[in-house]
């Protein structure tokens, strides 16, 4: 997603990715890799969801980005089971054109909220990781998004629901009901945010994937 030069400033693009786990921080590593890749492409801020990290692991890989040579930094979130969870990494060069660059724990282990300002634009971006098993949880979460965002947020991530049950999930080997639980909040935090979905507007009534299995 690109943002910035409707309102004056230059255009930068972000993206948001499920890497579904980090398993290592060796040098030789898919962590490393997926650092590499994005300094070589114009994304200057990486979304991350499901790096599944361990508290006793997650310093290591703050280590890995946020050492003083380093051309990113990044903010990982962690849990005693090493389930789930976001992480947002951002090259260096590109937080030197901002100020006020914060990362905070909306919620914890499931939503990181990035501002930071332009020049007089003020930007927020929400990197979210909702439950795929518990469908109360997505609701309470989208609950809290709704209180502590601000309007007009930009939301990406991995929400484990869709928006439309017939155009929106493609199950061909699957006879069991779609567990949507948590739809009745997420419409709700849309509609006070004041946020569409881009994919869909864009997409009208095609059937059309983030992501196909």
């Amino acid at each position: 997603m690109s943002s910035g030069g409707e309102c004056g400033v230059e255009p930068f693009e972000v993206i948001w990715l499920n890497i579904n786990g980090i398993n290592s921080n060796k040098s030789e590593s898919s962590f490393y890799l997926l650092i590499r890749n994005p300094l070589r492409s114009n994304y200057s801020i990486m979304f991350l969801q499901e790096p599944r990290l361990k508290e006793d692991r997650v310093g290591h890989f703050e280590d890995a980005c946020n050492w003083a040579q380093s051309k990113v930094i990044g903010h990982f979130t962690s849990n005693a089971l090493g389930s789930g969870g976001v992480a947002t990494i951002a090259k260096k060069d590109f937080v030197a054109t901002t100020t006020n660059f914060l990362v905070n724990e909306v919620s914890a282990e499931e939503c990181q909220h990035v501002t930071f300002s332009i020049g007089t634009t003020q930007f927020s971006f929400a990197n979210v990781y909702m439950d795929s098993h518990d469908g109360s949880k997505r609701g309470t979460l989208c609950n809290t998004m709704r209180e502590v965002l601000p309007i007009g947020t930009i939301i990406g991530g991995d929400f484990n629901m869709v928006q439309d049950l017939d155009l929106d999930t493609q199950r061909p080997h699957s006879t069991s009901p779609y567990d949507n639980g948590g739809w009745q909040q997420l419409i709700d935090m849309q509609s006070t945010l004041q946020v569409n979905d881009l994919w869909r507007e864009e997409n009208g009534d095609k059937r059309l994937y983030t992501h196909e299995s």
